[in-house]
């Protein structure tokens, strides 16, 4: 089964960085022409936002990894997505994904939202988290100790029909309150998925390639849609 999406057209997919040297390198080069003079605190806010996403980048599992940097009501903003892949045994998609649903909202009481959608992919669960507590790893911070952050963090769970494959997309955000405007994106995003037979050439989307994820060339919005944070 192929799995293709749309990015949206301000995320980039990302680059590992092993040190903040590295990290501050990829911020200034991606700020380039785009937010105009920043100050140094805003920069190094950035650059450690950056970091982290390296750092989760890591995990095992992942498959796609991108973010975005702009500005929402003037404030400099930035979040992070990925997509990542892991078996899981199950008989009805379904039934996996609620029952997913139900536990996410067991275990995070009045934390976690959690609730099913019926998306043209299938149904799918999705989390929210509004206060998920990280770190920024000692190798990319000056003090060289790990730096706590607090960010929102919406997750999303498919599995796969005909398959023993979950599929599970998160974006985090330190920019918490920005939240409302980047769940408007994810939805977007969300609807975008697509599902496909490993052998049906003929009808896999532009960019789609014979792998198990894939990121299409990016889109507009489903519909005439509202305004991002990045335009």
């Amino acid at each position: 089964m192929n799995i293709t999406f749309d990015v949206p057209p301000f995320f980039r997919e990302m680059a590992p960085v092993e040190s903040a040297e590295e990290a501050r390198a990829v911020v200034a080069e991606r700020l380039v022409g785009k937010l105009g003079d920043i100050s140094g605190e805003v920069f190094e806010e950035l650059a450690s936002a950056y970091a982290l996403a390296s750092s989760l980048r890591e995990e095992s599992g992942i498959v796609y990894a991108a973010n975005c940097f702009g500005t929402v009501n003037e404030e400099v903003s930035a979040g992070t997505l990925t997509v990542a892949t892991s078996p899981l045994v199950y008989t009805d998609p379904g039934l996996a994904v609620g029952g997913i649903a139900r536990i996410a909202a067991q275990r995070g009481g009045e934390d976690v939202a959690a609730e099913v959608l019926d998306l043209p992919c299938g149904p799918v669960a999705v989390t929210v988290r509004q206060a998920v507590a990280m770190s920024i790893p000692a190798e990319f911070a000056e003090a060289a100790e790990d730096i706590p952050v607090e960010t929102a963090q919406l997750q999303a769970y498919l599995a796969v029909p005909g398959g023993q494959e979950l599929i599970t997309v998160t974006f985090t955000t330190p920019s918490i309150r920005h939240w409302p405007q980047y769940c408007e994106i994810m939805v977007e995003f969300l609807h975008s998925i697509r599902l496909t037979p490993a052998d049906d050439t003929e009808r896999q989307p532009t960019g789609a390639v014979p792998s198990t994820v894939s990121p299409a060339a990016p889109e507009p919005s489903r519909g005439t849609g509202g305004p991002t944070p990045f335009g």
